[in-house]
């Protein structure tokens, strides 16, 4: 059955008008309510974020402390790396500082020193075997590391006649052997006529016996 409508004109469309406005006005409401919403849940969510970069700045300032400790552990490391390293080359064949102290109690008071230089040799050779073992075929040659201490020395001497008496000292202390005088020629020194020399002596370990003729070649 149709519904007739007999209202003016007029009245039917004000009262579409004003659903319509009804209408629009329950979209804003919902639209504010949406935007408060998010607006609310923005503000959580940044709160959040800024508590979690908090706990990462916190963590990460532990980190770089770690990573600092790390660091200063790093150089006490390489320090105590290079206290060994040293430890091992003052102890050669015998304390580098006794060799020093050797040198200057040798030393006469004409001659001054400009270069002191301590090296360490090595070579490796074959340890003499027994009869029994030489008549093994096939046997490997066991090898063991021979050193010694190289010391070079350069200076100044007043005359031939002291930087002799330093040579034949050097020559009869029991801790250098082999003493060999490189060079040695006329110089000036403050003003005065002096002799520039340059020697060489070997330290080999106590009660070792080396035949310094096959040092030759095989030094490293």
């Amino acid at each position: 059955m149709k519904e007739i409508e007999f209202l003016p004109e007029h009245h039917i469309q004000s009262r579409l008008n004003q659903r319509l406005r009804f209408t629009r006005l329950w979209l804003l409401v919902a639209l504010a309510l949406t935007m408060v919403c998010w607006a609310l849940y923005s503000r959580m969510r940044i709160e959040v974020l800024g508590a979690e970069l908090e706990h990462l700045e916190s963590q990460m300032s532990v980190v770089d402390a770690d990573v600092q400790r790390m660091a200063r552990l790093g150089d006490e490391k390489r320090m105590f790396a290079a206290r060994e390293k040293l430890v091992k080359e003052l102890g050669g064949n015998g304390p580098r500082t006794a060799m020093v102290k050797a040198i200057a109690e040798k030393l006469p008071e004409e001659i001054v020193l400009t270069r002191l230089e301590i090296e360490r040799r090595t070579r490796k050779v074959a340890v003499q075997q027994g009869t029994t073992q030489r008549r093994r075929r096939g046997a490997k040659a066991e090898m063991k590391t021979e050193m010694l201490d190289r010391v070079h020395v350069e200076g100044f001497a007043a005359d031939d006649l002291s930087l002799a008496r330093f040579l034949q000292r050097m020559a009869d202390s029991k801790v250098f052997q082999q003493g060999q005088l490189a060079f040695s020629k006329d110089a000036k020194f403050r003003e005065r006529n002096v002799r520039v020399f340059a020697a060489t002596f070997y330290v080999v370990p106590d009660g070792a016996e080396m035949n310094f003729g096959q040092w030759v070649g095989g030094m490293k």
